[in-house]
């Protein structure tokens, strides 16, 4: 992920299906796929960062996607990373809280759970890094390096 934000591109559907893992002597590496939703964060000409505006759809897969996206804003880097704290906590723990619902409930049961009470009986680093996603602003860059680290 840190590698397509590095092109200026979010991925804007960051879920498990849309990961493959390496075999055969490749088991560390991992490969995002499925790059029909992503869009520039940067202007490309200038390479300034986008300003927050309203989208009038949602873009990706709702039982994925940052409470940000739910509110039609547009996409940036802390989108993507709050949509791999979800994708962490889906496949640490056999599913999300809100994957059954209808869609039209998942952006308040979403906000209703704590990092800490998604990840709960499992390592602390996981729920932590939930929380931090959402506390990401819309132009900041997240710090890949500390939490590449703390996994």
């Amino acid at each position: 992920i840190q590698h397509v934000h590095s092109h200026g591109i979010v991925h804007c559907d960051i879920k498990p299906q849309n990961f493959l893992l390496g075999l055969n002597g490749r088991q560390g590496h991992v490969k995002l796929i499925d790059f029909g939703l992503a869009r520039n964060f940067r202007n490309p000409l200038t390479q300034q960062h986008i300003p927050v505006e309203t989208m009038r759809s949602h873009v990706g897969t709702r039982t994925h996607m940052s409470l940000n996206i739910h509110l039609h804003h547009n996409p940036s880097r802390r989108d993507d990373m709050e949509s791999l704290a979800y994708t962490i906590a889906d496949l640490l723990c056999g599913g999300l809280p809100w994957s059954k619902l209808n869609s039209s409930d998942y952006f308040a049961e979403k906000q209703a759970w704590t990092g800490s009470a998604l990840c709960a009986g499992y390592p602390e680093v996981f729920g932590k890094f939930v929380d931090y996603t959402r506390s990401l602003g819309f132009r900041e860059e997240p710090d890949y390096e500390t939490w590449r680290q703390r996994f």
